[in-house]
């Protein structure tokens, strides 16, 4: 069975994601970011399926470093905030590694920038770029806002409105171009 996404409004959940996310959360703000929501995402008993022996390490790991819940039947939710910029159409996503920003537009192109080393993604067919430095969550924004507003000058236009729906399509889009590269 796939992994699951659903938003959470439970307030205990909530809070210790804030918590949990604290500083991260504040910075964001203080970039312009707003809480957009909060969701969970269930892997089916600890990662063994579908996603093998990496998917349950992955899933081990993510016990420590993320808010998390495991259910009597093993089933693991980690549990998140969305953060969204509305003057860039942007989404930025803070975890255990660091922070991510997601920004897509209306011809399909998806850009990812991560302030964490994690795999480059730098594919024309599929119009999907990733760029990522262990850097300060300021400047990572910094560089992201510069390479949404090059795409705009050259006449792209962002995906608006902004949706969870929007953001975990992305997420997944990511994960499964990842997944390949395996």
């Amino acid at each position: 069975m796939p992994i699951q996404y659903q938003q959470t409004m439970d307030k205990e959940i909530l809070d210790r994601v804030r918590k949990k996310r604290h500083d991260a959360i504040q910075e964001l703000k203080s970039l312009s970011f707003e809480e957009h929501s909060f969701f969970g995402e269930t892997v089916h008993a600890f990662g063994f399926v579908p996603l093998g022996l990496t998917g349950f390490l992955g899933t081990i790991i993510a016990l420590f470093k993320e808010v998390s819940k495991v259910e009597r039947n093993l089933d693991v939710t980690i549990f998140n905030v969305v953060m969204a910029s509305r003057d860039y159409a942007t989404y930025a996503g803070p975890f255990g590694l660091g922070v991510k920003f997601y920004t897509s537009f209306t011809d399909g192109t998806f850009i990812i920038s991560a302030n964490f080393e994690t795999p480059a993604i730098q594919d024309e067919r599929e119009k999907l770029y990733k760029f990522a430095n262990a850097e300060p969550i300021t400047s990572t924004w910094l560089h992201h806002k510069n390479r949404v507003e090059k795409l705009c000058s050259e006449g792209k236009r962002m995906n608006e409105p902004l949706s969870l729906a929007d953001f975990l399509q992305l997420s997944h889009r990511e994960d499964e171009y990842l997944m390949r590269m395996v």
